[in-house]
């Protein structure tokens, strides 16, 4: 894991194979079932997993791995020893899903309890000397360009047959930020 936290982290190597395989959370997710009978049938309740229900049977695989994980996160809390593994773990899928600052450091039933700073702490614990290697690898390139996703906010929105739409590729377009060498002194900063 901490070899593959390095190369993510530092060679900015994509990771698309979960570490677990679906397979096997579901395997997990029958023994859970088996094991704790009572607790699983209380989560199915409250997530609203009807399995006899014929408009709702789509729904019930993604319902149930959501019972899984909230079990998981239950566990958490039986077991102080394991609570630092899984909020780490759980600030590590969500710095990969994009979420943000703000909600990360608010601590939501699912069990979020790693902080942003924690969780980058850890990281450089984890991956020493990270900005330095990570200056190392970019400084290799020849070239970079940096675009913010999903630049949308306040932009006027447009009739269309029908619908509304945003100028979203021209303010993408507005904040790219254009293909600088890194051979440019001027673009070098301290931190």
């Amino acid at each position: 894991f901490k070899g593959a936290l390095e190369n993510s982290l530092v060679r900015f190597q994509e990771y698309n194979e979960p570490i677990v395989s679906k397979e096997k959370i579901v395997e997990f997710m029958e023994e859970a079932h088996v094991m704790f009978p009572v607790v699983w049938a209380a989560l199915c309740s409250m997530r609203g997993v009807e399995l006899n229900e014929e408009r709702s049977k789509h729904l019930v695989e993604s319902k149930l791995i959501q019972v899984f994980f909230q079990l998981l996160s239950l566990a958490r809390q039986a077991d102080d020893r394991r609570l630092a593994h899984w909020a780490f773990v759980q600030a590590l899928a969500s710095y990969g899903w994009g979420i943000g600052k703000k909600p990360q450091n608010i601590a939501s039933y699912w069990g979020n309890t790693c902080s942003t700073g924690i969780r980058d702490g850890k990281m450089k614990d984890m991956a020493k000397n990270l900005l330095p290697r990570q200056i190392v690898v970019l400084s290799q390139c020849n070239e970079c360009t940096l675009c913010y996703d999903n630049v949308q906010r306040g932009e006027e929105r447009k009739q269309q047959r029908g619908g509304i739409s945003n100028n979203f590729l021209k303010a993408t377009q507005q904040v790219a930020i254009e293909v600088n060498p890194y051979n440019n002194t001027a673009l070098r900063c301290s931190h």
